[in-house]
């Protein structure tokens, strides 16, 4: 699992920083906000929060689609006698 997680990352470095980025967006956004922050914000942070949770559902389909790909990889690798 660790070593296919690894692959992942090496073949979509890109979407890989980017989905590691938008967790740690989604995770600040997340953190409940005192007074001083609502007044600052308003409704940014709910617009921030949107985009950020759509661009995370399409970056985690692109994980998920890389993740098959590997792993319909590995399986044919198999069957090939490729991989032990």
């Amino acid at each position: 699992m660790m070593l296919q997680i690894i692959i992942a990352v090496e073949k979509h470095p890109i979407a890989s920083g980017i989905a590691a980025l938008l967790f740690g967006a989604f995770l600040g956004l997340a953190i409940p906000q005192g007074e001083a922050e609502s007044e600052f914000l308003c409704g940014t942070r709910t617009r921030l929060l949107d985009r950020a949770k759509s661009a995370a559902e399409s970056i985690q389909q692109q994980a998920r689609d890389a993740a098959r790909e590997i792993v319909d990889n590995v399986q044919e690798q198999r069957k090939a006698g490729q991989i032990g």
